[in-house]
């Protein structure tokens, strides 16, 4: 259905977004980084109220469910581009789309490791970040792009 070009044109937009997953990825071991050299600092702060933490918890963990249903919402529009004038700037609009909403996506997963590390400077606890990175970690670990979910989608949408 799609000519080599066009696989080409997909798949370079493919590897961006494989590329921004991986830079996502790594800065959230930058903030363990940043929370371990800060460890010394941090213990001398007053300890977070208990009812905001659970409240950066749950805003956590919403950050990663909504970025699941951004990303859903993003691509539910058919476009259905005709396949007989189908063009390699078709695709790289398409490819366009789905790169944005994948990055949509993965930025919310990447603010809940930010929201731990906030926690763990506000509150002293490094278990906060622990937590709350394994789960911006998961989050950006089950929404890594692959090659053939961008191709059956592209193919969904060429009529």
């Amino acid at each position: 259905m799609l000519d080599e070009g066009q696989k080409k044109e997909l798949k370079r937009y493919h590897r961006t977004a494989v590329f921004a997953a991986g830079t996502l990825i790594l800065s959230i071991f930058l903030y363990g980084v940043v929370a371990f050299l800060g460890a010394a600092s941090v213990r001398d702060h007053a300890r977070l109220l208990e009812h905001h933490r659970t409240l950066m918890y749950y805003a956590a963990g919403a950050l990663v469910i909504s970025s699941i249903l951004v990303k859903r919402i993003l691509l539910a529009a058919k476009q259905m581009i005709p396949l007989r004038g189908l063009t390699v700037s078709d695709i790289e609009r398409l490819a366009v789309r789905r790169l944005r909403a994948l990055l949509m996506s993965l930025v919310l997963c990447n603010a809940a490791a930010v929201v731990g590390l906030v926690l763990y400077f506000q509150g002293g606890d490094i278990t906060d970040f622990y937590w709350l990175g394994t789960l911006g970690l998961a989050g950006l670990l089950l929404q890594l792009p692959k090659y053939r979910e961008w191709e059956r989608w592209t193919k969904e949408n060429i009529a």
